[in-house]
């Protein structure tokens, strides 16, 4: 089991499907490791509306913020840690509008992605919209992460636990 940030890297990302563990993780990693984290720029923007709903530009407005946010920080440090990135509001666009977003994923060679698997009860959330097909979304996401070449590692919930200093 990893028990430190892999050599080179100096972003991690934590992604996966909703109700997976990430927000739990990245504040578990944020106590270990005493790094700044980069909270999910979506929850924020859509917790602002008057009603839930999005449209596409919606997610391109998420996920140029997000870009900007986990720019700012890690122009600030030099190790941050991000409750998802840009590749989340990416699958997102093309699961319900089924095109890409097409913007660049800063500093991708910095990152190393924890995908987490959807091993835990579901936790209702009013921006929640997925629960009953988390593990095919969990494909989603790994097929992604192989697509493009990002470094990463699968944590199942016992991995969770343990991914810690």
């Amino acid at each position: 089991m990893r028990t430190n940030i892999p050599k080179g890297k100096q972003i991690i990302v934590v992604t996966g499907p909703e109700s997976s563990g990430k927000t739990t993780l990245v504040n578990r990693l944020k106590s270990d490791y005493g790094v700044p984290i980069v909270t999910e720029f979506a929850r924020t923007y859509l917790a602002q509306k008057a009603d839930l709903g999005y449209e596409y530009s919606d997610l391109e407005t998420m996920a140029r913020c997000q870009n900007i946010q986990e720019a700012e920080a890690h122009q600030a440090y030099p190790v941050i840690i991000c409750d998802t990135d840009i590749i989340t509001i990416d699958i997102w666009a093309m699961e319900v509008f089924g095109k890409s977003i097409g913007l660049p994923n800063n500093n991708v060679d910095q990152k190393h992605y924890l995908l987490c698997k959807p091993d835990i009860p579901w936790v209702a959330d009013p921006l929640r919209e997925n629960p009953d097909d988390r593990d095919r979304l969990f494909e989603v996401y790994e097929q992604y992460l192989k697509k493009h070449k990002l470094s990463y590692e699968v944590l199942d919930a016992e991995a969770r636990s343990l991914w810690a200093v």
